[in-house]
């Protein structure tokens, strides 16, 4: 998926499961990082991005390409991450588990 301006509420599968793997390509016209948060949820809003209840896991994605960074990236993921009530993730502008600011358009999640 592309992301869009918005807090990218995504609901990735309805009932439990887990997380096995994920990649973020970051915006190439874009230095602003974003950040990728998973919850467990059967149903995931815009209201949810800006709640901290359910987060199990937070992390900071990458920005584009500059000689301190890296463009994108496979980013490692606990082998504990277990959902009960669903899979879904948020994707937004800042790193708080209650982070609502919108995000940067743009930014590939695989």
């Amino acid at each position: 998926m592309l992301t869009a301006n918005t807090t990218n509420p995504t609901q990735i599968k309805a009932g439990n499961g887990s997380l096995g793997g994920f990649l973020v390509i970051a915006n190439p016209t874009s230095v602003t990082a974003g950040d990728l948060r998973f919850y467990d949820t059967a149903s995931v809003t815009t209201a949810t991005c800006s709640s901290a209840a359910g987060v199990v896991w937070n992390v900071p994605a990458p920005t584009n390409s500059t000689a301190a960074n890296v463009a994108g990236g496979s980013i490692p993921i606990p082998t504990d991450l277990v959902f009960y009530n669903g899979v879904a993730f948020c994707f937004t502008g800042a790193v708080a588990d209650n982070d609502a600011t919108a995000a940067t358009a743009g930014v590939a999640i695989n």
